[in-house]
């Protein structure tokens, strides 16, 4: 049987349509059949092998291996805040990160939001709170390994901005529901939401979500992954700080960065970002 043939066989099975996440990146769509995954994306259709989980004592060999792996660069961060908004508006509670925090741990993670460049994945998460972090509220911390023996200009380019302080993360989540609540400036209507209406239907949800207007609160949030930032890209959380870890063992703790770059970091880091994006870098 050819790939066009499995895929007419498969296609009842699999749903029409991928969810837009917050930051409007497109999710694959995993359909199990058999013993088989099925993965319909743009790009066509792949069958992988069924995979097991190791026994505990190979597991630990792996972990070993791969934390000293010089083909990864390793990197630490805050990921998302709980109990204030964002940028963009956008407003989780501590309950909400504290349910959704187990999702973030083995998401992909994509190069500045754009969901065909996969750079590496999420390994760990954690919830840090308020006093374990003065200068910031509660909020998820995550880890994650960057492919480095894949792209190791990006990886070079993470490891500059590193050193710079200019190095962020950026979440990508769905939700159950959405919330219109009131912010500094920004009343709300208090209107809940399904969330897919809001973001496919705006004609049917009030006009302060429909015009992004007042603060909107991600219900039973689910992290579909993350994305490496750096300028001039900004993130939509502002202390969403992330650092290159020397030693994969460690987990760091770094100080709020500031905005400030001297011209010459600023410009080699922009003129990185436009090779980049003219796809010479």
């Amino acid at each position: 049987m050819n790939v066009g043939e499995l895929k007419e066989r498969l296609k009842p099975n699999i749903p029409s349509g991928n969810p837009l996440v917050e930051v409007e990146a497109a999710t694959t769509t995993d359909v199990l059949t058999d013993d088989s995954f099925v993965i319909e994306s743009d790009s066509g259709l792949y069958l992988t092998a069924p995979a097991s989980i190791l026994d505990e004592g190979k597991a630990a060999a792996w972990e070993k291996a791969s934390s000293a792996n010089p083909r990864y660069l390793y990197m630490q961060g805050r990921f998302v805040e709980a109990d204030s908004p964002n940028r963009n508006n956008a407003f989780w509670s501590t309950q909400d990160l504290e349910l959704a925090q187990a999702t973030v741990t083995n998401g992909p993670l994509n190069w500045l939001h754009d969901e065909k460049h996969i750079i590496g994945t999420l390994t760990d998460s954690k919830m840090v709170y308020r006093e374990q972090a003065d200068d910031v509220g509660n909020h998820i911390q995550a880890m994650s390994a960057v492919w480095k023996f894949i792209y190791p200009r990006e990886a070079e380019i993470i490891e500059k901005a590193s050193a710079s302080n200019t190095l962020w993360y950026s979440m990508e989540c769905v939700s159950e529901s959405v919330t219109c609540i009131d912010g500094p400036g920004k009343p709300g209507c208090g209107e809940t939401f399904e969330y897919a209406t809001v973001m496919r239907e705006p004609a049917k949800v009030c006009g302060h979500l429909r015009e992004k207007s007042s603060i909107r609160r991600f219900n039973q949030p689910t992290f579909l992954g993350g994305a490496v930032i750096i300028p001039p890209v900004r993130p939509g959380w502002g202390k969403a700080d992330a650092s290159v870890m020397r030693q994969a063992a460690e987990v760091t703790e770094r100080s709020h960065l500031t905005d400030q770059l001297s011209r010459d970091d600023a410009e080699q880091m922009v003129a990185m970002v436009i090779a980049y994006a003219n796809g010479t870098l």
